[in-house]
Formats: structure tokens, C-alpha cells, sequence
């Protein structure tokens, strides 16, 4: 689902308004170089959060990658343990073996033979 929302960078907007005050004076705010302190903290904090969102996505990103390597070798060893399983049961054929290594792991909850219907 694409984000609709219109791209509105605040710092740039800040950094306009503190400029505004600084030029205009007092005539406009009782305090000009409060509301400019107060603006350009404002500045520093979206840019801090902004890095640490983009660290947070880095770092997901890595642990997603490494979600799904540990479920291909779990899924591997399912299959080598359904394997070896139905071989221990069934005359040793191996189409029937495979049929029985699928039974099993249906049997067990695991989805590792997930080519097969």
C-alpha cells in the first residue's frame, strides 16, 4: 500500500521560521531568541530521531534476513528428519518414502515441504 500522506519536512519549515524571527525582531514575538532556541531544538531532535529511525530500519532489516536463514536451515533439518523417519517405517522406495516423510512433518505441525501440496 503506497503512503498518500503529502512529504512534509519540518526541519526545512522551522529553519524558515527561525530565520523569520531572527530578521523581523521583537515586533512579532515577545521573545525572538526563545522561540529560536526552542526551534532549533526542535531542528536537532527531528534530525536525531530521523537517524534513529533509519539505524532501527537498518537493524530490522538485518534481523528479517536473519529470520529467514534460521527458518531455511530449520525447514532443512525438518526435511532430513522426516526423511530419515520415514525410511526407519516404510519400505524403502523413494516416492514412498517422500509421501511418508510429508505425512510425518503434516503430522508434526511443520510446513518444511512447502513445494509439495
Amino acid at each position: 500500500m503506497a503512503d498518500t500522506t503529502p512529504k512534509f519536512d519540518p526541519i526545512t519549515r522551522l529553519q524558515q521560521i527561525a530565520a523569520t524571527i531572527e530578521e523581523s525582531g521583537a515586533d512579532i514575538f515577545d521573545a525572538p531568541a526563545t522561540a529560536v532556541h526552542y526551534i532549533n531544538c526542535a531542528i536537532k531532535e527531528i534530525e536525531r530521531l530521523r537517524k534513529e529511525r533509519d539505524e532501527a530500519r537498518l537493524q530490522t532489516g538485518r534481523i528479517l534476513n536473519e529470520i529467514d536463514e534460521l527458518i531455511q536451515e530449520r525447514d532443512e533439518a525438518r526435511v532430513g528428519c522426516a526423511l530419515a523417519w520415514a525410511k526407519d517405517e516404510f519400505v524403502p522406495s523413494d516416492r514412498v518414502i517422500e509421501d511418508a516423510a510429508i505425512k510425518i512433518a503434516r503430522e508434526n505441525g511443520w510446513d518444511c515441504f512447502k513445494d509439495n501440496p
